[in-house]
């Protein structure tokens, strides 16, 4: 239980963290929450950060910077069809 009261306090200590409860509570009462697409969707970024973490640990740079500069390079490309094109 104490436990849990220290993660409650960390968790509430920041303004973000805070906002985000807020947002979680008022899309729980005014219904629009869909838990199994959340479910499924929080599945998802559990397992993705897993296998990143042990991409990364196994990997390194070699791995990040080229999938960082593309990923960079990608968006820009977006934003800049998005807005001139």
């Amino acid at each position: 239980l104490n436990h849990f009261k220290g993660f409650l306090g960390w968790l509430l200590n920041s303004d973000e963290n805070r906002s985000n409860i807020v947002s979680v509570v008022m899309f729980l009462i005014g219904g629009n929450v869909w838990f199994l697409i959340a479910l499924f969707m929080g599945a998802g970024q559990i397992v993705g950060s897993v296998i990143g973490a042990h991409l990364v640990i196994l990997k390194g740079a070699k791995l990040i910077r080229p999938v960082f500069i593309t990923i960079v390079i990608l968006t820009t490309l977006k934003l800049l069809y998005q807005n001139y094109f």
